[in-house]
């Protein structure tokens, strides 16, 4: 069944995908912008302050008297961005509707939700997207130093669907410990069984994972003291 919205808005915060937020604008007019060429579309791992320059540049050049959309699709926002977005958002451009899909709300400010029509995900909708951030997630976790480990289970942690993020992220990245040491192996399938305990502590589980994983190839002068700890 088709979501309502308001007929009239300029901006929009859609928790989903770049498709769950053209389902969103479809009684708006996004079909018939498209077919005059009226819709700018950019999809992210992260949101940065320059693709929103572009966005605010493409709105600017918006024919008189027609409807335009600017799409923008991420994982992630960086702080600058959500600034720059947050202008664009209080001096929108004529005729113009800015949306940005990503997996929470919650990843936005304060300020910049309050200025938005925030569309929530169903529970399963969340889990969805969830589980498809898992292999991005994971990647980001093995890729990173021991510190930006760190600083991802504390990201994690502070989402509102915190316990289905970490399973996804240490089920995706459970395809990787086949090649871990058994002892390794062992110690991620633990941090597995915590988080189905009732009132899992999301953050310490993370941070558990982040000193047991194997190094990276960026991190190996972490090796030995995680070697210790899992023995």
């Amino acid at each position: 069944m088709r979501e309502e919205v308001p007929a009239r808005h300029h901006m929009f915060i859609v928790e989903g995908d770049l498709s769950r937020c053209r389902e969103i604008l479809a009684p708006l007019g996004l079909g018939s912008a498209r077919r005059q060429g009226d819709v700018w579309e950019r999809e992210s791992d992260v949101l940065t302050v320059e693709l929103v320059h572009e966005a605010q540049t493409a709105a600017t050049f918006t024919a008189a008297g027609s409807a335009h959309f600017i799409i923008l699709a991420a994982d992630r926002i960086g702080a600058q961005a959500q600034q720059a977005l947050l202008k664009l958002a209080e001096e929108p451009p004529v005729n113009t509707t800015i949306a940005l899909a990503v997996p929470s709300a919650n990843l936005c400010l304060p300020t910049l939700r309050s200025r938005a029509v925030v569309v929530r995900a169903s529970g399963a909708q969340r889990r969805a997207t969830t589980f498809r951030e898992g292999e991005g997630l994971a990647r980001r976790f093995w890729e990173a130093t021991i510190e930006e480990r760190l600083a991802l289970a504390q990201e994690i942690a502070k989402r509102d669907d915190a316990a289905n993020a970490a399973r996804a992220c240490l089920l995706r990245l459970g395809a990787r410990a086949r090649e871990w040491p058994p002892q390794h192996q062992r110690a991620l399938r633990s941090a597995l069984m915590w988080l189905d305990a009732p009132a899992p502590h999301i953050k310490a589980i993370m941070e558990y994972c982040a000193l047991i994983a194997p190094a990276s190839p960026t991190d190996s002068e972490h090796c030995d003291s995680r070697e210790r700890l899992v023995s």
